[in-house]
């Protein structure tokens, strides 16, 4: 059995549900012995898996029947919740999207309150980005820095995923805990930057780019909500 990596995720849930929790509200002994079974059939195929290379369809589908269980009790979900933190952390986000419906739209990770889509957008992941807005994550919440996702992504250079933010309608005037905005920042890594170090140069640029672009909309959709108030007028 393999116990290392993103591996322990599943095999920390199987014991766990198999050891005899209670389960809040007084459940069933049926109940009980569903979820025992389920913890069991769910170790054996993934244990079949991890015998494979890479991430099967398989481990994913056996992942996703957990993080969606209305009945697990706030002891489990603190682990799948925290499960679902460690695959990110370990940049194993085919396998976290599948999980996204049945995590919190609003789930922060404790120590330095990062969000999954703050992960995401630093990795440039851009389905998994726009499936945790689909979700309804909160695209202007801050860590403990005061750092929105849009900083995140602009300071990483990953301009697409700063595009679908902006899209998203995520603030651009928020100022994190020294005081910066998410432009100010852009503008520093810039100053900082050599003209040796042309491919963080061109990224950074991107995300030029797509402020600006993101400017022009806004100008656009306000001279025609203002031309359209006019003739109404």
């Amino acid at each position: 059995m393999k116990t290392n990596g993103i591996f322990n995720v599943p095999i920390i849930l199987c014991v766990t549900l198999a050891s005899g929790i209670s389960f809040g509200s007084q459940s069933s002994k049926a109940s009980l012995k569903k979820r025992k079974n389920q913890a069991q059939q769910y170790e054996v195929l993934t244990n079949e898996v991890d015998q494979e290379e890479g991430v099967s369809i398989r481990k994913i589908n056996q992942i996703s029947f957990l993080d969606e269980s209305k009945e697990l009790d706030e002891e489990v979900r603190t682990i799948v919740e925290g499960g679902f933190f460690d695959l990110l952390k370990q940049n194993e986000f085919q396998i976290a999207e599948t999980m996204i419906s049945g995590m919190p739209a609003d789930l922060t990770e404790d120590d330095l309150g990062y969000t999954p889509l703050m992960y995401g957008v630093v990795n440039g992941k851009k389905s998994f980005v726009r499936k945790l807005i689909v979700h309804g994550a909160p695209i202007d919440q801050t860590d403990n820095k005061g750092w929105t996702a849009l900083m995140h992504a602009a300071v990483s250079g990953n301009a697409e995923c700063v595009n679908i933010l902006l899209k998203a309608n995520a603030c651009t005037s928020i100022r994190d805990n020294e005081g910066e905005t998410v432009l100010g920042h852009v503008h520093q890594l810039i100053e900082d930057t050599t003209p040796e170090q042309e491919t963080w140069n061109a990224r950074l640029h991107a995300v030029c780019v797509a402020f600006d672009a993101h400017e022009t909309r806004a100008s656009s959709q306000a001279l025609s909500s203002s031309s359209k108030k006019a003739k109404k007028e």
